[in-house]
C-alpha cells in the first residue's frame, strides 16, 4: 500500500503536465496555428535556432502598412500559444514583418517568458509588455 500512493502521485503529474514537442513538431503546429485563423498573417518562415542565451524561434510573416500592428501581436500570441510546448523552452521570439516596397522590413523581439506573461497568464498589460519586453527595429 504504501508504494501504490508514490506510483498515483508521479502518475498524476505525468499526465496533468503540458506534453513535449520537437523543433519539427512545434514548426508543424505554428504553420497549422496561422493556417486555422482567418486573421492570420501570411507566414513566409518558421526558423528555431539556438542564439546566444538560448533558444530561439523567429517568425517571418508578410504584412501591410495597414495591419502590421495587427500582425506583429497575432505572431507573438501565436508563438507563445505553441512555444510552451517546446521539450526546451524558448529564450526569445522574434517576428520578422515583411513589408510592401519601398519599405524595410522591421525585426521585433520579446523574451519568451515575458511574452508568456502576456499573452498566455495575463499577469502584465500591453503597455507593460511594450514598454519592458518588446524591441522594435527596421533591418
Amino acid at each position: 500500500m504504501k508504494m501504490i500512493i508514490p506510483f498515483i502521485t508521479i502518475l498524476s503529474i505525468s499526465f496533468t503536465t503540458n506534453p513535449q514537442y520537437s523543433d519539427e513538431q512545434i514548426r508543424s503546429m505554428l504553420k497549422e496555428y496561422f493556417v486555422a485563423e482567418n486573421n492570420a498573417p501570411d507566414l513566409l518562415g518558421i526558423h528555431i535556432f539556438k542564439g546566444k542565451k538560448g533558444k530561439v524561434c523567429q517568425l517571418d510573416i508578410e504584412s501591410t502598412l495597414s495591419s502590421k500592428e495587427h500582425d506583429m501581436i497575432f505572431s507573438f500570441r501565436a508563438a507563445a500559444r505553441v512555444g510552451g510546448y517546446a521539450k526546451i523552452p524558448f529564450r526569445k521570439f522574434i517576428v520578422i514583418r515583411h513589408l510592401p516596397e519601398p519599405y524595410a522590413p522591421a525585426v521585433a523581439e520579446s523574451q519568451a517568458n515575458c511574452a508568456v506573461k502576456y499573452f498566455i497568464q495575463k499577469k502584465i498589460t500591453e503597455e507593460k509588455w511594450r514598454q519592458n519586453c518588446l524591441i522594435e527595429r527596421e533591418l
